[in-house]
Parts: C-alpha cells; structure tokens; sequence
C-alpha cells in the first residue's frame, strides 16, 4: 500500500508564493517545513530576531534561516479562499493576531520592534491565525504606507504604535 501524498493532502498546489519548497525535516525540530521567501531583502535583522522568539500556537514557528528567507515548522495552512467568515471568527482571528504581536512586543526591544510592523497573517486548517513576518525596508511601498513618525524612528517602534500599524492589515488570507 502506497502512503499518502501529504502534498496533495495539504493542497499544497494552492499555496502563495512566498512559500516555497515545501519538505519534511528529518532533523530536530522533525517534521513538515517550508521556506519563507520574498523578493524583498530582509534587512537589519528581522530573521534572527524571529528565531529567538518562544513558541507561541499561533506564531509560524522560525526554526532556521535560509540563504533568501527562513524556513519555518509548516502548521498545515488552509491555501483555499473562503470569504463568509463570520464576525465572531473575525474577532477570533483578531485577538489572536493581538496576542502574537504582544508576544513580540515582550521580547523584542524598543530599538526593533519596527522590523515586526508587516506580519503575515494566514489561516490553518484547523481555522487559527497563523502569524509571520514579512521585511520591510525604508523607501518600498509597505514603508512609504507606514505613518511618518514610525518611518522617522524605524526600526524603533513602540508597542502602540506597532499595534496600530497591524490595524491595517488587509483581510488575513
């Protein structure tokens, strides 16, 4: 008997294409992971600082870093589109948005919290926020986006501050 293709299970063929190179990690931490990348250069740190946070469930898991990005634990995200959540799961996804972005504000200092004001936000199977982070460098278009007294101090940031930038987020997908 064949084993499942756990490719096809987690309709990886829908996925976005900042995730790539989906595979299993025989080493520790075992188990499926995948690769983070994007055009974008990761400037002054952002990827360290994400491996050094604690786990947290609804924090995509940064376990190593990888020459274009970092290959994060792979928590079987939900790639299909579905637009009728309603207000109640909205809330939820919200709160859980708020307390992964706390966690951040708790361990990273005041001098580069900045880096975190572009979270990725994605929904798993099992319907929960799941929560990266995406670089951000001064001049690009998410950057030019933020208000002025962030981009005067950037990467300094204030807890305030950088829950309000997540306020803008478009829809999670």
């Amino acid at each position: 008997m064949n084993p499942p293709d756990w490719r096809a299970l987690a309709a990886w063929q829908l996925h976005t294409p900042e995730f790539d190179s989906l595979r299993v990690n025989i080493a520790y931490p075992a188990g499926p992971v995948v690769d983070l990348r994007t055009v974008d250069d990761w400037g002054p740190g952002l990827r360290q600082r994400w491996l050094s946070l604690p786990l947290h469930p609804n924090l995509l898991s940064c376990i190593a870093l990888t020459s274009d990005g970092v290959a994060i634990r792979y928590p079987a995200l939900s790639w299909r589109r579905d637009s009728t959540a309603t207000q109640r799961v909205l809330v939820k996804w919200g709160r859980q948005l708020v307390d992964v972005l706390s966690v951040v504000a708790n361990h990273i200092d005041r001098e580069h919290l900045g880096l975190f004001v572009r979270p990725l936000v994605k929904i798993d199977v099992g319907g929960h926020a799941r929560v990266g982070f995406l670089p951000l460098q001064k001049g690009d278009d998410p950057f030019v986006a933020l208000p002025k007294d962030i981009q005067k101090k950037w990467p300094k940031c204030t807890e305030s501050a950088g829950i309000h930038q997540s306020r803008r987020l478009p829809a999670a997908s």
